[in-house]
C-alpha cells in the first residue's frame, strides 16, 4: 500500500487513450501518394484516441508533442493499475481490520509520503475524509 500512495502523491500529467500515426492519401490527382509505381503517402500524422464514460472521441497531436502526449498515456495506464492495486489491498485491509484501522494506515502513509516531499513534519490530525457524511 506504501508504494501506491506513494506513486499516487508523486503523480505524473496523464492523458487517457492511445496515440495513433496515421498516413493519408489526398485528393489531388497528380500527388506522389497516387503514384501507380511508388505510392508514398502523406504523413506520418499523430492522433490521440480515447474512450471516457462510454464516448469515443480523438484529438489531432501536432509532431512536436508526440513523445510528451505518449509517455502521458503510459501514464495514465501506470496510474489507473496503481489506483487499483491501492484499492484492492485497501478492501483487504478494511476485511481484516476495520474501516477506522484501514483509514487510519492510510492517512499515516499519506502524512509520511507528504511530508517526505515537502521536508516538513507530518500533522497529528491526518486527512479529514468526513466518514458517513455526503455533503
Amino acid at each position: 500500500m506504501k508504494a501506491q500512495v506513494k506513486v499516487l502523491l508523486n503523480a505524473e500529467p496523464v492523458l487517457p487513450g492511445t496515440l495513433e500515426n496515421r498516413y493519408n492519401i489526398c485528393g489531388k490527382a497528380e500527388c506522389r501518394c497516387k503514384d501507380k509505381v511508388n505510392p508514398r503517402k502523406h504523413g506520418p500524422y499523430y492522433r490521440l484516441s480515447y474512450s471516457i464514460k462510454g464516448k469515443n472521441s480523438s484529438v489531432f497531436v501536432p509532431e512536436k508533442d508526440a513523445s510528451a502526449v505518449e509517455r502521458m498515456t503510459e501514464n495514465y495506464r501506470e496510474a489507473r493499475s496503481n489506483t487499483q492495486k491501492l484499492a484492492l489491498e485497501m478492501v483487504e485491509l478494511y476485511r481484516r481490520e476495520g474501516l477506522h484501522s484501514m483509514l487510519n494506515k492510510y492517512r499515516r502513509l499519506v502524512e509520511q509520503e507528504g511530508s517526505k516531499k515537502s521536508g516538513m513534519k507530518p500533522e497529528t490530525e491526518g486527512l479529514d475524509l468526513h466518514i458517513g457524511s455526503h455533503d
